[in-house]
């Protein structure tokens, strides 16, 4: 799922727009890549977690998924939903708190 920002609603430190909807910051080991989560209980997983890049019009857009199990190692197997409706809830509890809705 994702969810379109204007640039003028996600300011310009996706840090604190994220922290200010729940998110934390989430840093891959391994690639160094930057992603954000919201962990749902007191384990690591079920959680959102969501990627942030800008389209060509400096809007921001959240690229938002469901992980629901920890992944597992293998070739084609996926434990992340990308649709449904925990994460209709979940962008509507977004848009809501930034105003979008």
């Amino acid at each position: 799922m994702q969810i379109k920002i204007d640039e003028q609603k996600a300011g310009s430190n996706i840090f604190h727009l994220m922290r200010k909807i729940g998110y934390l910051e989430l840093r891959d080991r391994r690639t160094s890549q930057v992603g954000y989560v919201r962990k749902i209980g007191a384990g690591f997983y079920p959680r959102f977690h969501a990627h942030a890049s800008y389209d060509p019009k400096n809007n921001l857009i959240l690229d938002l998924h469901f992980e629901n199990y920890k992944p597992m190692h293998k070739q084609g197997t996926s434990r992340v939903e990308n649709d449904g409706a925990v994460l209709e809830q979940e962008g509507e509890r977004i848009k809501m708190m930034l105003g979008l809705t």
